[in-house]
């Protein structure tokens, strides 16, 4: 059941990504992200409710510190999706978005299994492969590189914190973490010319409310180390929908990352 429900997480969050990333090529980033943190915001108390689960003191204090991550990393992964391919910057954020939780895990104590550490070893070459090559007809530039690693970070960091809720808590840390994104966003936001924002940005909210209620409920269930790794794989769904609907083409190693990340996912199950 963690498994499925990090898998779940992955591919909400790829296409989330993806839908945020098509809006932030119509209005600004930040104001596509803090249209998408409010319609998540909408729905995660309703989805707290229904999961079991009080609120706690330090599920409420990592929701709290996650929702500070989380909107300077989403609205820097929507202008990186708005200036480069799609296929490239998502998977880049995907090393950190591992890396930086899996790091937390162990330093904490956890010790995943030989087969979790396998699947871990084949999820870095594969992601590694899917965002070095970049489609045939673009690369992306110094800066979109940039706004992809502080996104990554960000992703990090907010997962990392999201892996330290207590298993009782239920979503009520995510929901906090919303509050907290809109009220960070709401300051970014001053400014900024007021724009007529894609209905993608609605439905990029729906996908990340998905996403990090999926993510925290596997977190309490399993290993953080497996969740974050198989979370990370999202770049598949957002490689995917970038050849459907934007026509990128990936190069032969970017096929052969994805094949990686399905033997990834069969290690990580059975670990």
């Amino acid at each position: 059941m963690t498994a499925l429900l990090a898998l779940a997480s992955a591919a909400s969050f790829g296409t989330g990504d993806f839908l945020g990333g098509l809006a932030s090529r119509e209005a600004d980033a930040r104001r596509v992200t803090l249209v998408a943190k409010a319609v998540s915001l909408s729905l995660m108390p309703v989805a707290a409710l229904i999961v079991s689960g009080l609120p706690t003191s330090s599920g409420l204090l990592a929701g709290l510190a996650a929702g500070v991550f989380s909107p300077f990393g989403l609205a820097s992964f929507y202008a990186a999706m708005a200036r480069g391919p799609v296929s490239v910057v998502s998977p880049l954020t995907a090393l950190f978005v591992a890396g930086v939780p899996v790091t937390v895990a162990v330093i904490g104590g956890e010790r995943p299994s030989v087969l979790i550490w396998l699947g871990a070893a084949v999820a870095v070459p594969a992601v590694v492969a899917m965002s070095i090559a970049g489609p045939i007809d673009a690369r992306p530039s110094r800066i979109t590189v940039g706004l992809a690693l502080v996104a990554g970070l960000s992703f990090g960091a907010t997962f990392a914190l999201f892996g330290t809720v207590p298993d009782d808590a239920g979503l009520w840390p995510v929901a906090v973490s919303n509050v907290t994104a809109v009220l960070v966003l709401l300051v970014l936001v001053r400014g900024v010319p007021v724009s007529r924002t894609p209905p993608t940005a609605i439905a990029a909210g729906v996908f990340d409310a998905l996403g990090n209620a999926t993510f925290v409920l596997a977190a309490q269930m399993g290993s953080l180390v497996l969740v974050a790794v198989l979370g990370s794989l999202y770049p598949v769904a957002s490689v995917v929908l970038a050849r459907l609907v934007l026509h990128e083409r990936p190069r032969p190693i970017q096929l052969a990352g994805m094949a990686l990340a399905l033997v990834a996912v069969i290690l990580l199950g059975l670990g």
